[in-house]
């Protein structure tokens, strides 16, 4: 949605240069502060959306017990969940729970699933990541 919203700010202010380049003296003056109105009431919207915008607050970390990347993320799914602890973490390994697996099109691991408060999927990723990418997504969310 943000990005439609920049595209949108984009096009008024393409829009405003055409009309400038259209128009008699008086009127590029109006349609220039009509672009810097349409400009300013969109990045009001766009950070009102952004203090609205879903918030994540569970993260299923999809493993098993034989993979070696999930062996090696483990401990960093484990730092994490006390570094956020306003968040709920999950681990699940898709041997002992397929179907939940499947209901999240796991199909490689280890997968990364932020849900909101609704269980509405965020973000996903798929495969192994260092500390500092993982804090990174999950402060993307917050």
């Amino acid at each position: 949605m943000k990005i439609f919203k920049t595209l949108a700010v984009a096009a008024v202010a393409l829009m405003g240069v055409t009309m400038i380049g259209c128009g008699s003296k008086k009127d590029d003056n109006a349609a220039k502060e009509e672009t810097v109105d349409a400009e300013e009431e969109e990045t009001v919207d766009v950070e009102e959306e952004d203090e609205n915008a879903a918030k994540v607050a569970t993260i299923i970390d999809f493993n098993a017990t034989w993979c070696g990347p999930c062996k090696e993320f483990a401990p960093i799914f484990e730092a994490a969940s006390e570094k956020y602890p306003n968040v709920e973490f999950q681990s699940v390994d898709i041997d002992q729970y397929p179907e939940l697996a499947a209901e999240y099109e796991v199909e490689s691991i280890p997968m990364v699933v932020l849900l909101d408060e609704n269980n509405e999927v965020l973000t996903t990723n798929v495969g192994f990541m260092d500390a500092s990418e993982f804090e990174s997504m999950i402060e993307q969310y917050l």
